[in-house]
């Protein structure tokens, strides 16, 4: 699977406060947003929505993204990752690409 993720629509580095997989405002996206929309959800499924557990129909959502275990899953450390503050845009790629490989999720940022 690839992964496309548009730089000049990427919500990240906000802090966890002001994130969601599609902000309403601005329609920009965070990482696992974008991985939503591969998924096959529409993006009015995702406004405003914080995380991926939190979709009305959950039936798209691999096992590895699941609650259970969520303090130490990669799916967590994909949330910290995009909207941590402090990061620089490159390490923070890096990060997502090696968590989202881990699950055979190949990740390309253009723009």
């Amino acid at each position: 699977m690839r992964l496309i993720i548009d730089r000049k629509r990427w919500l990240r580095g906000t802090g966890e406060a002001h994130s969601y997989l599609q902000r309403k405002s601005d329609k920009k996206m965070c990482c696992v947003g974008f991985y939503a929309c591969m998924l096959g959800y529409k993006k009015k499924d995702i406004i405003e929505c914080a995380i991926l557990d939190h979709l009305r129909d959950p039936s798209l959502v691999p096992d590895w993204c699941a609650k259970a275990g969520y303090e130490k899953s990669d799916i967590r450390q994909l949330y910290i990752t995009n909207d941590d503050k402090v990061l620089t845009d490159t390490l923070r790629e890096r990060k997502i690409r090696k968590l989202f490989a881990k699950h055979g999720v190949t990740v390309m940022f253009r723009g």
